[in-house]
């Protein structure tokens, strides 16, 4: 997964000002480089910046070339979930839902349907259908999290880590 730093700098990532320490200069510090058309990939990100700031980078990716990995990170913390609320699927379906679209199963609307019953705060962040999905394992994730607030949020992001890799 490639992307370049124009891209990257259109979704405004933090400390886009230079000297500002945010993650923007410690990405363009360790590349060498603040050209805005070289290329950087996932991988580098995670490397030069760590875990947080390659996820946040996929939001300059296809979905398709993500989702799944979402779903794997929104999956990971539906024990949570379902041990709080056993007779609650809708976050395990909506985890479900966008593996069947990413598969070409179901349509972008279904999808949608699925993020909408999952978690109604999260129905207007998006317009965008590709992005449904996204906002599918966001929802499950965050229905998750807030059933427990006491798991390990270092050893989650280790996590995440592990799974980002088996992606990029």
């Amino acid at each position: 997964m490639k992307t370049t730093f124009r891209e990257i700098f259109k979704h405004k990532p933090c400390g886009q000002i230079k000297g500002s320490g945010e993650w923007w200069d410690l990405l363009t510090s360790k590349l060498g480089t603040e050209n805005l058309d070289t290329d950087v990939s996932i991988l580098e990100i995670l490397e030069s910046n760590g875990i947080q700031d390659a996820v946040w980078a996929l939001r300059t990716q296809k979905y398709k070339d993500y989702c799944l990995f979402l779903a794997d990170v929104a999956e990971s913390v539906l024990h949570i979930f379902e041990r709080e609320y056993p007779e609650d699927d809708r976050p395990r379906k909506c985890v479900e839902g966008v593996r069947l679209f990413h598969a070409g199963k179901i349509t972008k609307y279904e999808l949608k349907q699925l993020r909408t019953n999952v978690h109604a705060p999260v129905v207007y962040y998006t317009a965008d259908p590709i992005g449904t999905a996204s906002i599918a394992c966001a929802s499950a994730a965050y229905a998750a999290r807030d059933t427990d607030y006491d798991f390990d949020r270092v050893e989650k992001w280790k996590e995440i880590e592990v799974l980002l890799r088996k992606y990029i």
